[in-house]
């Protein structure tokens, strides 16, 4: 496999789409912490907690990218025949899948963590140092980690399994948009709160009364909801976002994440061991 992995990590080295991934990462961490720079000078709000709200930022995206090179690294080996090469030079299919997937993930940290560097670079130099602590950054930084590696998992499953790189590329797609949308309703849901203040006016004053928010998820639905978000990656990027690196349940997500990489990695060797290539 070392010698698959040293030509991939080559051809990687080529591609246009490793490099813009790389730059789009990085590009959209830094107009980030830029925006929020702005904002905190501009309405006199502390910049440390402000870098910390934005210090994630990069991860709304790495779906995005993780997805289009994965389809372009994946696809490029189907439409150039190099898959049916490799097989024929005495390639197993278990190493040429595992070489593909071991390429994506990879990709995937280097682009997420260069857009870490240079944004959190950047918004020491402008905001000092951030309101996070030791723990919830080592937390943050581990659910990154597994966070590429499933998604690395997913998008090479795709790949592999679906010999069109144009199909394979909106499957992909559609599956990074169904799950930021399916995420962001979830934690939309999860945020309602039990109960909130009803206004009423008459001539004499103003009154207020607590009544019952219909829209407040409880129950067995509230956990279905708490679960969903913590295991699809969706979810996690969300609860990274807008906890700013704080989330409830860091262990939890790195183990449905680990689940991730081993299903859909045993999925498509198994399938890909029966696959047809042409």
């Amino acid at each position: 496999m070392r010698k698959l992995l040293r030509a991939g990590f080559v051809r990687t080295r080529m591609m246009k789409g490793f490099w813009l991934g790389m730059v789009v990462l990085a590009g959209y961490g830094l107009f980030a912490t830029a925006m929020n720079y702005r904002s905190a000078v501009k309405y006199g709000m502390d910049l440390g907690v402000i870098f910390t709200d934005c210090m994630f930022q990069p991860i709304m995206i790495l779906g995005l990218t993780a997805a289009i090179y994965g389809t372009m690294f994946v696809g490029a080996e189907y439409n150039d025949g190099v898959v049916r090469n490799k097989l024929v030079v005495g390639q197993s299919r278990t190493s040429i899948y595992l070489s593909n997937y071991i390429n994506c993930a990879a990709v995937g940290v280097l682009h997420i963590a260069t857009a870490y560097f240079i944004s959190w670079a950047v918004g020491f130099v402008l905001m000092g140092k951030p309101e996070i602590g030791t723990r919830n950054l080592l937390e943050a930084c581990a659910i990154t980690l597994l966070l590429c590696l499933s998604y690395a998992a997913v998008y090479n499953f795709c790949s592999m399994m679906i010999n069109s790189r144009a199909h394979a590329a909106i499957v992909n797609l559609l599956l990074f948009i169904g799950m930021l949308f399916v995420a962001s309703y979830l934690f939309q849901m999860l945020m309602q709160p039990p109960t909130y203040e009803q206004y009423s006016v008459n001539e004499a004053n103003m009154a207020t009364e607590i009544v019952e928010n219909p829209r407040y998820v409880s129950g067995l639905k509230r956990d279905i909801y708490q679960f969903l978000i913590d295991f699809l990656p969706g979810g996690q990027v969300m609860q990274l976002v807008a906890g700013s690196g704080a989330v409830q349940h860091p262990s939890l997500q790195c183990l449905y994440s680990g689940m991730i990489v081993i299903v859909f990695n045993l999925a498509g060797i198994f399938f890909f061991q029966r696959k047809d290539i042409k």
